[in-house]
């Protein structure tokens, strides 16, 4: 087969038609050539469906992470807003979605101080828990001194005296954030420490326009109010929290609260507060319950029953954990009411706080005034 070759290439001529080469040497070459083509595309086959699969798998885990953010924003708008509406409730569900107790907080967290705020509405208005302070005070670490929800929860925190130090600080918010009822109330309680009561009873009035339902703030209205004497605007803040819900525990102190006036001479029946008090079925939480043996306190103390008023002034403070922002916030309310030896009794506790600058204040506000009783006493 080879001579053949040779001569056909020598008859033709080789300069004409190439060197004649063997056929089944060309179908051979082909054949590797085209398995090596093949093997190319086989890899770049592969390897596009390997970016195909790891972008399709980059893109679902993206689109899962930003649908879970979401609706997380979604879950912190609705517990900021029932947090405005003082529905402490549905708040508690909303919180325990946004920040579960499972899971830590990280100090990226878009939500921290959302979530510093809820804690201390939590702290405030319902449990004093001394753990919950802790979380708060570990949360504000990190959190944004110039966000809203960073000075509630800082304003929540603190006795009302110790929020008039704030008022320059919650003025200039206010002023930002005309549409956030906490800061009203804030401003309120901070005005009013700071003797400043008409601009107290305006501040007071827009947390109630923004907040029409919050009974916490509405309760602390109609108190402000009886201490001024103004028990017509008093009674008009507590039929309005009647309107809203007359079985809250709230409403239901207020209502009490009504049958004990701001004058020292008045001596007031306690059955209108124990008529008052919800079922013995019911479990109220610590900061309520507090409230509600401090309003027994004052009635028993109006009535000269000393002694069953300090085991109610006693278990105030126990519900409330000896907290020092609560102690603090007794403690002025009694000299409000004008029960200056309950006060007097009450710094002479071991759990008052009295390396607290605002305690120290509150002690020498009481000693002026005792100083002043007993002038007054000489001279009569």
């Amino acid at each position: 087969e080879k001579q053949m070759n040779a001569q056909l290439g020598g008859l033709f001529g080789q300069s004409l038609f190439g060197s004649w080469s063997d056929p089944s040497s060309v179908l051979i070459a082909e054949q590797a050539d085209y398995k090596k083509k093949t093997r190319h595309h086989g890899y770049l086959a592969m390897l596009t469906i390997s970016l195909v699969v790891a972008l399709t798998a980059w893109l679902i885990t993206t689109g899962l992470g930003l649908r879970e953010s979401d609706q997380r924003h979604r879950i912190a708008d609705d517990l900021k807003a029932f947090l405005q509406d003082g529905d402490l409730g549905n708040a508690a569900l909303f919180f325990k979605k946004l920040a579960p107790a499972s899971q830590s907080i990280e100090a990226s967290d878009p939500h921290l101080d959302l979530i510093a705020r809820a804690e201390a509405t939590f702290y405030r208005f319902v449990d004093a828990d001394p753990a919950r302070m802790k979380n708060i005070e570990n949360l504000l670490r990190f959190g944004n001194s110039q966000d809203p929800d960073n000075l509630i929860a800082r304003g929540l925190m603190l006795s009302a005296e110790e929020r008039s130090a704030m008022l320059t600080e919650i003025k200039t918010m206010s002023d930002r954030e005309k549409r956030e009822p906490e800061i009203q109330y804030l401003l309120a309680t901070a005005f009013d420490r700071s003797k400043k009561t008409a601009e107290a009873d305006r501040a007071f009035n827009r947390s109630e326009d923004l907040g029409p339902h919050h009974l916490v703030h509405l309760e602390r209205m109609a108190e402000f109010f009886r201490r001024r004497n103004d028990a017509d605007q008093a009674d008009m803040v507590v039929d309005r929290m009647i309107d809203i819900d007359p079985h809250s525990p709230w409403t239901k102190l207020a209502r009490a609260l009504q049958t004990i006036p701001y004058g020292k001479t008045h001596l007031v029946s306690k059955s209108d507060l124990q008529d008052a008090l919800p079922d013995s079925n019911t479990q109220l939480p610590p900061v309520l319950a507090a409230e509600w043996h401090f309003a027994m306190a004052i009635a028993d103390l109006r009535a000269n029953r000393e002694k069953n008023a300090s085991e109610h002034l006693q278990a105030a403070y126990e519900k409330v954990h000896h907290q020092p922002a609560f102690l603090i916030d007794f403690f002025m309310r009694l000299i409000d009411l004008g029960q200056y030896s309950a006060a007097d009794i009450m710094r002479s506790s071991s759990h008052w706080p009295q390396n607290r600058p605002s305690a120290l204040a509150a002690t020498e506000k009481l000693e002026r005034i005792l100083a002043k009783e007993v002038r007054k006493d000489k001279t009569d």
